[in-house]
């Protein structure tokens, strides 16, 4: 292999669901794979399944509410791997909150999706090849930085700031090459979808079943995504050629939010 043109991406979030799935399809296309993620026997797990790929993947735990933890793993996977051209921030909670009582998850909430973003992109600028190569960073936003929904002013928050960030990036980075995206996907069929739900069915006072069901009623297409197709536009996104994307926003919602 030549070294000089190996390229590494970093992903947060790369211990499950849309992380863990990006990790893999970022292997396939033949990248060395950094996964940061707060759960190191999650992460060895993604590690096991993407040495099955590639041999090129390094994991360091982190929470990504903490600055200092972010800049410590991007040190010590850009020391162990190739050249980073591409950053892709996937760690996120979900679920409700309320600002009465013990349900208030303001604070955790926002700091893991909003400001664990603005670390991690941060940090990529900080570790990002100096190059004239296109590079790339994505944060995954959601549908819901798009729309309102009760009991989710965290969330909603959260992911609409991001969109903020990406945008402000967008342009803040131009003159380095670097490109910024967000995707902001609907329903994923993941654990983080799953406990939401639950959240929601149990303040609603309803089963799990009764509140997918009502989730899905207002989706067009009546689905879930899975993380593998949130992966495959992430693919393409990092897909030779593709470099006139920068501050836009990529919907993959099955039809929730049209344009």
């Amino acid at each position: 292999m030549n070294n000089e043109k190996q390229k590494t991406v970093i992903i947060t979030g790369g211990g499950s669901g849309i992380g863990r799935a990006t990790a893999l399809r970022l292997a396939m296309d033949g990248y060395s794979i950094g996964l940061i993620g707060r759960t190191a026997e999650k992460l060895e797990q993604t590690k096991q399944l993407i040495k099955k790929i590639i041999p090129h993947v390094i994991y360091k735990t982190a929470d990504v509410r903490e600055k200092d933890q972010v800049y410590e793993a991007f040190e010590y996977i850009s020391s162990h791997l190739f050249k980073l051209t591409g950053v892709v921030a996937a760690a996120g909670v979900g679920g409700s909150n309320k600002p009465e009582g013990d349900d208030d998850r303001w604070d955790e909430v926002v700091k893991t999706n909003l400001y664990g973003t603005y670390y991690t992109l941060t940090a990529a600028v900080e570790y990002i090849e100096d190059s004239n190569e296109p590079k790339q960073l994505i944060a995954i936003s959601s549908l819901l930085a798009r729309i309102g929904i009760k009991n989710y002013t965290a969330y909603c928050s959260s992911k609409a700031g991001v969109l903020g960030l990406v945008r402000s990036l967008a342009i803040e980075l131009s003159d380095k090459g670097i490109r910024v995206n967000a995707i902001c996907p609907g329903w994923v069929n993941t654990k983080m979808a799953e406990k939401g739900m639950k959240r929601l069915a149990k303040i609603e006072g309803i089963t799990y079943e009764e509140e997918k069901n009502k989730a899905l009623s207002n989706v067009p297409l009546n689905r879930m995504s899975t993380p593998e197709e949130i992966a495959d536009l992430i693919s393409f996104l990092f897909g030779e050629g593709i470099w006139g994307f920068s501050g836009h926003t990529f919907d993959i919602s099955n039809g929730s939010w049209m344009q």
